[in-house]
């Protein structure tokens, strides 16, 4: 009873923080929901896989940027991020004997009522959602070589992955379940948990090639406001930048429980946002004009820049304390502020 009421308190802590930003209540689920399990349960098992790299295709832009590059990799972030919305939280996982038994361990008639056969259902629709919208961008022009092959592979696995949840339905809707009174269960769970896991590895695959080509982008952007002494846009570049590094060591496990190496390198890119975020407040409204840059994006800069960097910084210090509820709130805020900031940042970028 003790642990479910902490996990209950957590996660009314955790309600209370949030904010309605539906980019920011994704993360929030994967990142901080997962921290609030660990710590409610007392969960102190070590991932098995810290320090093994995952081998990372990854592509470059050679050539010059232009909006058409620039929309197609904003579709493909926006599509590799689906999987962490709160639908795909609820994706299918297995066949839970269990639910096919009445109170007498009968395998029941009729599928009224069962759960597992509802969810079955909308992932086979939540994945061909991503199998259409993966395969349209996958078409578009310009060709990203090495990106759009991470993507061919991904929809590879997402049809084997529909094919098999497919193939599950018709088990159970055909009744077959009934014919061999559930036999080929563990058979069916076993083939979709080798299907699921190989998507989910190619999705971590084409995420991570989208950040290198983010890291080019924005070295290529840098380069390029510098050479035109555009400061307001290379300053917004360079701390976008930061705050992606962070973010990316932060929040890219299944919990918010750092070790000491771990937090030494939230450390260090904490320095770096701070000495970015140092360039960003002494812009001035003058300097945004003369780059044309509006008066209300140039305040959301300013504002969404101060609260990620104090937030980073109280998250560290949170860390360091123990403070849960501090590095919760804090994390909410600089999830929720680096959504407004990227907003403003994708459009300032379109412009170029």
């Amino acid at each position: 009873m003790k642990e479910k009421m902490s996990f209950t308190v957590w996660m009314q802590k955790l309600k209370f923080y949030k904010t309605e930003e539906k980019a920011m209540k994704r993360y929030i689920c994967v990142g901080v929901l997962a921290l609030l399990i660990v710590v409610s349960c007392g969960n102190r098992q070590k991932d098995e896989n810290k320090n093994k790299k995952d081998k990372v295709k990854v592509t470059y832009v050679k050539d010059d940027l232009n909006s058409d590059k620039i929309s197609k990799y904003t579709e493909y972030v926006r599509i590799s991020e689906v999987p962490n919305s709160d639908e795909w939280l609820m994706l299918f996982d297995k066949i839970d004997e269990n639910e096919f038994k009445d109170k007498n361990g009968e395998v029941v008639k009729s599928l009224k009522g069962i759960n597992s056969i509802r969810d079955i259902k909308s992932s086979v629709k939540l994945l061909g959602n991503q199998i259409r919208d993966l395969g349209e961008v996958i078409q578009r022009n310009p060709k990203f070589e090495t990106i759009d092959k991470n993507g061919e592979n991904l929809l590879k696995s997402l049809v084997e992955e529909q094919k098999v949840l497919n193939e599950i339905d018709d088990y159970f809707e055909k009744g077959e379940y009934r014919a061999d009174n559930l036999e080929r269960v563990k058979e069916l769970n076993d083939k979709y948990k080798l299907v699921s896991q190989t998507r989910k590895e190619n999705d971590k695959i084409l995420a991570a090639s989208l950040q290198e080509m983010s890291s080019t982008i924005n070295k290529k952007l840098s380069e390029k406001f510098s050479k035109n002494n555009k400061k307001v846009k290379l300053n917004v570049v360079q701390f976008v930048d930061a705050i992606n590094k962070f973010s990316d060591a932060a929040f890219s496990k299944d919990n918010l429980n750092y070790d000491e190496t771990e937090l030494a390198n939230l450390e260090k890119l904490n320095e770096e946002i701070k000495k970015s975020y140092k360039n960003i407040s002494t812009l001035t409204y003058e300097d945004a004009k003369k780059e044309h840059v509006s008066k209300e994006s140039y305040e959301k800069i300013k504002q969404s820049a101060k609260v990620l960097t104090e937030s980073v910084d109280g998250m560290i210090k949170s860390i360091k304390v123990k403070n849960i509820e501090g590095v919760v709130k804090n994390a909410s805020n600089i999830l929720g502020n680096e959504t407004d900031l990227k907003n403003i940042y994708g459009t300032l970028m379109m412009k170029e």
